[in-house]
């Protein structure tokens, strides 16, 4: 239980924050990539708006375009119109290319243009003014370049198709989500290592309490057994010397169910520790099913019920054989306890995943199953009588017994009902 309490909370720490990382940073790149996009949309404005040309004249592109607000997603300067590196495309209605202008790039010859302008005009057909990217492959002499373009059209249907050099600024991103990845890995690593480290001494309140509680209910339960032992023992020497009556038949019995709530909280005290110090070996559930259907089916027949099983041969699983066995055990005492007058309780054991697994079901039928809450089944103390006077003994502790020992198994356990008949299913 510490172990798998230790676990959770590094794995809710982690898990919390993996996102928090990824929200800050995946924030940061996605708010540099929309402001990057913003620039490029604003330069290529410029040039489609100046005839496919970047204006020299910084004050008339700052007196036309720039304002105090920041109209701009990058920084205008006097060498802007120097540090671009963009070309221009014109064709005609029918597509053809009339004029180039290549004169602010030096890695794109005019063939390469047409290309790329063919290429723009396939992918865009033909709309208005709009905007896309095309990448040049490169070779062993040229880098490959990312380009995005910006196609206007005029009246006579021609279309004027400018491209700027994005490489850099691609580059640029790419770079800082690469090392965003590697800084929130390594953060990652050194959170894990810090969490791992400090866990125990957070939760230590927490465990000590836990060490408390059951060394409690272990040393309870050992104090009880004496004033029991000496109860029963006085009880008996009364029925040999004053004869039976019905009151000292209560005080037995009073004292046989205060005995087995005893063993019960010590049992769960003990569960975890027992699971994770005694050593697991291969358990053959179809002798243990067998076993357990052999000594239930007279207490069912007494109770005027009937017990069938339906039992796969050679079904076996690594675990705890005395743990398993109190498992099959609590399954098919609370089936009969709680099965319908008459009815018939069945166990079912089946093997699956070609061996790799195991399905113990438990079923009976139960008439008053339709608005009970099976979500509190395996709660520790509940029972569906919440007025606790059933005439079924009981502490609404077996199955909760039962839930511990699956779990410890690395199993599941789940209760369902349906056209009347309640099936509690184990799958290992």
């Amino acid at each position: 239980m510490i172990k798998k309490l230790q676990r959770r909370f590094i794995l809710v720490a982690m898990a919390s924050m993996m996102i928090v990382m990824v929200l800050i940073f995946g924030g940061v790149i996605l708010f540099n990539h929309l402001s990057m996009q913003k620039e490029i949309s604003e330069i290529l404005d410029i040039i489609t708006e100046n005839d496919g040309t970047f204006p020299m004249d910084y004050n008339k592109i700052a007196k036309n375009y720039y304002s105090t607000t920041g109209h701009f997603g990058f920084r205008l300067t006097g060498e802007s119109s120097y540090e671009l590196r963009y070309f221009t495309v014109w064709v005609d209605a029918d597509g053809s290319v009339t004029k180039t202008s290549l004169s602010h790039i030096a890695a794109v010859t005019e063939e390469e243009a047409g290309t790329f302008a063919a290429e723009a005009l396939e992918k865009e057909g033909t709309g208005s003014t709009t905007q896309g990217e095309v990448v040049s492959e490169g070779d062993d002499t040229t880098p490959a370049a990312d380009y995005t373009y910006q196609i206007s059209q005029e009246d006579d249907g021609s279309r004027m198709i400018v491209f700027l050099d994005c490489t850099s600024r691609y580059l640029s991103i790419r770079n800082f989500a690469y090392r965003c990845e590697m800084i929130g890995t390594g953060g990652l690593i050194l959170v894990f290592v810090l969490i791992l480290i400090f866990s125990k001494r957070v939760l230590r309140p927490v465990i000590s309490s836990m060490e408390k509680q059951k060394q409690f209910i272990t040393d309870a339960g050992h104090e009880l057994k004496t004033p029991l032992a000496i109860i029963s023992a006085n009880t008996e020497v009364l029925e040999m010397t004053s004869g039976k009556n019905e009151w000292t038949e209560s005080i037995l019995n009073q004292v046989k169910r205060l005995d087995l709530l005893v063993k019960s909280l010590i049992t769960l005290a003990r569960l975890d520790e027992q699971t994770e110090d005694m050593p697991l070996t291969h358990v053959n559930l179809s002798q243990l099913a067998e076993e357990a259907a052999a000594t239930f089916r007279p207490l069912a027949v007494q109770g005027g019920k009937t017990l069938t099983a339906q039992i796969a041969p050679d079904v076996s699983r690594l675990g705890i054989e005395k743990s398993l066995r109190q498992l099959i055990s609590i399954l098919l005492d609370n089936a009969i306890k709680y099965c319908d007058d008459g009815g018939e309780v069945k166990i079912t054991l089946i093997s699956r995943n070609k061996g790799k697994g195991a399905v113990i079901a438990v079923s009976n039928p139960y008439r008053d199953g339709a608005n009970v809450d099976y979500s509190r089944f395996f709660e520790r103390f509940y029972r569906a009588d919440a007025s606790r006077n059933s005439a079924k003994a009981g502490f609404g502790i077996g199955l909760s017994i039962a839930d511990d020992i699956v779990t410890a198994h690395r199993g599941k356990i789940s209760v369902g009902w349906k056209d009347g008949t309640i099936t509690f299913s184990v799958v290992l």
